[in-house]
């Protein structure tokens, strides 16, 4: 059986805690570069950089920032908890090569896209849960760490369509088969319309496009 506890990450995903936030301009963009075999180096904010302290300027100043980077084929790093960029980034590169060691896969995906759900007896507490997840490799540089698309197929998260089946009576067939597609490869824009549209009826859940680089485990058994 799948665990659909809140212990599996494919269902309450901590971002802060052991994964990097990526600020994108586009979330569809990056997909199709990542598709298209684009390579990225990963950079945290710059040392003297100084965060307007309202929440609006701050989202706004990098937006910028991130739009900046990317245009020079750079993403915009963020990372929450004690460890800063650099070392959180080190650490999800000694794990995924550690996986790939022990078990013979890789565990180091990029998730684009997000569903934030409750239960209805979770008055407050809310949940983050990936929608589609991109394998991708590190590589280590003399300034730092560059990120590519890996070998094996982008993913949707089949973890939490099998939750929303289960306790909620939401259904998405749409994408059990063969996902969209586009010219890049998967059609970014139209799972998110497809997993918009399923959960309507849900008004405190929302998708959320915000992307994430962490270790994600597709094995995840009681």
């Amino acid at each position: 059986l799948l665990d659909l506890s809140l212990r599996n990450n494919m269902l309450s995903a901590r971002i802060e805690r052991s994964q990097i936030e990526l600020v994108l301009p586009d979330l569809a963009s990056f997909e199709d570069a990542l598709a298209d075999n684009k390579t990225f180096e990963l950079k945290g904010l710059p040392e003297d950089a100084k965060l307007p302290e309202d929440k609006a300027e701050a989202q706004t100043y990098l937006q910028g920032e991130a739009e900046r980077m990317f245009r020079k084929h750079a993403l915009l790093c963020l990372s929450g908890g004690r460890l800063p960029v650099p070392r959180r980034v080190q650490k999800l590169y000694r794990d995924a090569r550690r996986d790939l060691e022990e078990l013979g896969s890789n565990t180091l995906y990029v998730a684009v896209g997000f569903l934030r759900w409750k239960r209805p007896a979770e008055k407050e507490a809310s949940h983050l849960a990936p929608l589609l997840l991109v394998p991708v490799s590190l590589s280590r540089t003399q300034q730092g760490y560059r990120l590519r698309s890996a070998e094996g197929e982008s993913r949707i998260n089949l973890t939490l369509l099998e939750l929303l089946r289960q306790e909620f009576d939401v259904s998405m067939p749409e994408l059990e088969g063969e996902l969209p597609h586009d010219e890049h490869g998967l059609d970014f824009r139209r799972i998110l319309e497809i997993v918009r549209a399923a959960i309507g009826k849900f008004t405190e859940w929302q998708v959320e496009e915000r992307c994430s680089l962490g270790i994600f485990s597709f094995a995840k058994y009681l």
